[in-house]
């Protein structure tokens, strides 16, 4: 009966600490495109955010299947993934599209490829 009792507790202390997919998914994207990308893509850029910041959205939205506008709200009601990825407000939908036009393709491919690898 003990041991029952004692795995039920393990069990949920596990659960308690296993970090979210999500959470994973955007600590991950985030430093792959830290790592690669320079903070800005052009220095009289405004620096709302900076380019990995919405590289790391543009990653995640296609990892978990977003359009660009499913990913802007998503960002709207996860608090914990904005913390996560340093945002000072919900970059809006056309942003990200420019964002993923602007980086290059194979870039984002490989980046793509190493955050399915590391999920």
């Amino acid at each position: 009966m003990d041991d029952l009792r004692f795995q039920k507790k393990a069990d949920e202390l596990e659960n308690q600490t296993r970090e979210s997919r999500f959470l994973k998914g955007a600590r991950l994207a985030y430093g792959l495109t830290r790592a690669v990308l320079p903070a800005y893509a052009h220095p009289k850029s405004p620096h709302y955010f900076t380019l990995p910041q919405l590289a790391a959205c543009v990653l995640l939205a296609g990892h978990f299947g977003m359009s660009h506008r499913a990913m802007t709200e998503w960002l709207q009601a996860s608090e914990q993934v904005c913390e996560i990825l340093e945002l000072p407000r919900v970059p809006d939908h056309s942003t990200l599209s420019r964002t993923k036009q602007k980086v290059n393709r194979k870039l984002l491919q490989s980046l793509s490829r190493r955050l399915r690898e590391q999920m």
